[in-house]
């Protein structure tokens, strides 16, 4: 099955709010965060649906953006948008490697 590709991370995060993931997430503190809630939420209660990774214009090579379509155990869908260098974010990348992705469904 094909992942969908962006040219930029504007191009992703406006086509994945169209298709409902419209709510914004922060790691603040090791918790993931819906920003406009203050609903806190653990990685076993979060799935991955889909990422995208882009190298934003005009920055180097060792910084990069990731956008992920989350989905929590209570139907909150949106969007996590990460901007990393080479030495990564160790908070971000702990949590989300406990976060499990989400199987996708086959399209006819």
């Amino acid at each position: 099955m094909k992942l969908r590709k962006y040219p930029s991370l504007s191009r992703a995060a406006d086509a994945l709010s169209k298709q409902g993931f419209t709510a914004r997430f922060a790691l603040e503190d090791k918790q993931l965060i819906q920003v406009n809630e203050g609903r806190i939420y653990r990685p076993e209660d979060v799935a991955i649906v889909e990422y995208h990774r882009f190298l934003p214009e005009g920055t180097d090579i060792g910084k990069i953006a990731i956008v992920f379509a989350l989905e929590t155990i209570d139907g909150i869908k949106g969007l996590l948008v990460a901007f990393y260098n080479a030495y990564g974010k160790v908070n971000l990348l702990e949590f989300m490697d406990r976060v499990k992705i989400k199987a996708r469904k086959k399209i006819s």
